[in-house]
């Protein structure tokens, strides 16, 4: 056995190195995540694509004139919000 430094057996280092690969070979998530830092970019999108459809007028038809100008209101906000500032 060397009298300086780290010195392992190779039993000890074969089951170290087997532990990493059975981590990497069978991986198991540990927990979950959601990444959600897009999702402004994407709601700003998406509400001013739904109020050019508005605008069009077919797409929401059945629709009174206060539930347009609610729909409306509401999405003009969800555009121009800035978000977590």
């Amino acid at each position: 056995m060397p009298e300086e430094g780290l010195w392992i057996s190779t039993d000890e280092a074969a089951d170290v190195a087997g532990s990493i690969r059975n981590q990497f070979v069978h991986f198991e998530p540990r927990g979950w995540s959601i990444e959600v830092s897009g999702i402004p970019e994407i709601a700003k999108l998406i509400s001013r694509i739904i109020l050019e459809m508005v605008s069009m007028g077919y797409a929401f038809r059945h629709q009174d004139s206060d539930q347009l100008e609610e729909l409306k209101g509401n999405l003009q906000t969800l555009a121009s919000r800035e978000w977590l500032t």
